[in-house]
């Protein structure tokens, strides 16, 4: 079942069935994600958790990154609308690469 993220004020870049993307604001933390660290934070509804991070890129896309434990991986991403599966592709290998 799928869980909404508490925006607690934060507005919504992007909604998907399952995937959210939060903009983030100065001073205001999403999650464990800042303005200095992010744009933006991608909420996964299944998983109930922030699944990673990204920051627009000059002239298009996104640099986005993962993190499991203290390791993290950066990657890039084309379209907002992407961003929720291209992540969750990234932090499940990311996780598998972990354990």
């Amino acid at each position: 079942m799928y869980k909404p993220p508490d925006l607690d004020g934060h507005k919504v870049a992007f909604k998907g069935t399952r995937f959210w993307v939060i903009e983030i604001e100065d001073g205001r933390d999403f999650d464990c994600i800042s303005k200095d660290m992010a744009d933006l934070a991608v909420y996964d509804a299944a998983e109930r958790m922030t699944i990673a991070w990204a920051t627009r890129k000059e002239g298009g896309g996104y640099a986005c990154g993962t993190a499991c434990g203290q390791i993290a991986i950066e990657f890039e991403v084309d379209r907002i609308e992407d961003l929720g599966r291209v992540s969750d592709e990234r932090s499940r290998w990311l996780a598998d690469q972990c354990s």
